[in-house]
């Protein structure tokens, strides 16, 4: 697997199922990992449950079918 140590990764649908489990595997690897999803509700539980895990990940609700959501996206990953 690449080496993901300090890169940031935005996973959508992060918050629930693969995306969760590709979030929490990038995050053990040392990615700056930003879950984008839907339920603001799962994404805070799965960032408890990382932080419990010594564990770090950024969380924002987005919506990718609206292009707005996205864009502010971005915008937020960019600018921090």
């Amino acid at each position: 697997m690449r080496d993901f140590s300090g890169k940031v990764v935005v996973v959508t649908g992060g918050a629930s199922g693969v995306g969760r489990a590709i979030v929490a595997q990038l995050a053990a690897e040392g990615a700056k990992v930003v879950i984008a999803d839907v339920d603001v509700e799962s994404i805070a539980k799965t960032r408890d449950e990382l932080a419990s895990q010594g564990l770090v990940a950024d969380g924002m609700e987005v919506d990718v079918t609206r292009a707005e959501s996205v864009d502010a996206l971005a915008e937020r990953v960019f600018a921090t």
